[in-house]
């Protein structure tokens, strides 16, 4: 054709990111010859987000409702609208994440009873979707007792715990707590809905409620007397002021035996008096054998029971007395109350260079000085001094 040829070639382009880009075309081979045009490209707003849904068990989802039980999961997928929409991606939001939980790939989780929104936004934030979660308790199914319909329990034997003697099914309901109750709270009582403690021989039916749905189990229980096997008093002498009294400590065997009473009797009720079944008062000076016995009288055991005069305190006669060397002394002394029982002294010499202790309280002198001389009593641990100088 006159004056040159053309050709027209077309070429498509897609739009990728919000912006303006020049597309430029040149004849291949031939540089110099080339034309452009300037693109635009605009984003494609979401409109709404609808949501594919992947069924578990009883979870599920009705318009804007998701309703789970409490561990329960499901999937949404969602869905951007227009398809033609620049950003398909969401991000996910729990108001509660004690009641459930949303990761960022539409995965609901339900971890308590309860309701929650999970919010929903489009990447622009240009559309939110406010899905509302209903997290439904689990009824309790059934109760199962494990304990034998009827089992032997001993008279004041340790607590019985049983919680762990029934199941409730299952095991993930939502209201696992029940009451316990006894038919004969005079043979068996119930300690804080999970101990049941025997009181006294008898039978008594437990029966254990469902506070969820009302469902009950039962067993019985006969309590039985514990029979005395032994009894013995844990000590062989006691010695006691006068004037003091002491529980006389015993051991029945078995330790829990039903019938603990016991009876005590003392030899010499003047030296020593039975206040209240083990205990005892020391009346004065002397000794008595207190006898106690269990079992309406099948074991008895005694015990010795030494009663004295205690020492108040301990005075030398002298303050102060002077020696000759190789003189000798007989330190005199006085001990009250003067009928104390035990009258036995120690003496102790600060400086043996000065004075020898010969016998008894009886000290020599032994070269010119000063020291000091202590007597102290066995009972009471009571003390006195006195300075004796040597010339």
């Amino acid at each position: 054709m006159a004056g040159g040829s053309s050709s027209t070639f077309v070429r498509s382009v897609k739009g990728v990111y919000e912006g303006t880009a020049t597309i430029t075309a040149k004849v291949k081979g031939d540089n110099s010859k080339s034309a452009s045009c300037v693109v635009k490209v605009y984003n494609v707003a979401a409109s709404d987000i609808k949501f594919a849904c992947e069924k578990a068990d009883s979870a599920y989802i009705s318009g804007d409702v998701v309703t789970l039980l409490p561990m329960q999961s499901i999937t949404l997928t969602p869905i951007v609208l227009p398809e033609t929409a620049s950003f398909r991606t969401v991000t996910w939001a729990s108001d509660d994440e004690t009641v459930a939980t949303a990761n960022e790939r539409g995965k609901i989780t339900a971890l308590s009873v309860g309701t929650t929104a999970i919010t929903v936004t489009d990447y622009l934030g240009m559309v939110t979707k406010t899905l509302t979660v209903n997290v439904n308790s689990i009824p309790v199914e059934d109760l199962k007792v494990f304990v034998p319909a009827s089992f032997k329990a001993l008279e004041g034997e340790t607590d019985y715990d049983i919680s762990r003697a029934y199941a409730i099914r299952p095991a993930i309901a939502s209201n696992t707590n029940v009451v316990v109750t006894s038919s004969d709270l005079n043979v068996v009582r119930v300690v804080n809905q999970d101990t049941i403690h025997t009181v006294a021989p008898g039978t008594a039916t437990i029966t254990i409620t469902t506070e969820d749905g009302g469902k009950t189990g039962s067993f019985e229980v006969t309590v039985v007397r514990t029979e005395i096997g032994g009894f013995k008093l844990d000590v062989d002498t006691i010695r006691l002021n006068v004037g003091n009294k002491f529980n006389i400590p015993y051991t029945f065997t078995p330790a829990n035996a039903t019938d603990k009473q016991i009876v005590s009797s003392s030899s010499d009720p003047t030296v020593v008096e039975i206040i209240d079944g083990n205990v005892v008062r020391a009346l004065k000076a002397g000794k008595s054998v207190v006898t106690i016995s269990a079992g309406e009288g099948k074991y008895e055991d005694s015990v010795v029971v030494l009663v004295q005069v205690a020492v108040q305190s301990i005075t030398c006669n002298e303050a102060v007395k002077t020696l000759n060397v190789g003189e000798e002394y007989d330190i005199a002394y006085t001990i009250l109350p003067s009928d104390a029982t035990n009258k036995n002294l120690t003496v102790s010499i600060a400086d043996n260079s000065i004075l020898e202790l010969l016998s008894g309280t009886k000290v020599k002198a032994l070269q010119k000085g000063k020291t000091v001389v202590t007597l102290t009593t066995e009972d009471g641990n009571q003390s006195d001094d006195i300075i004796i100088k040597v010339e």
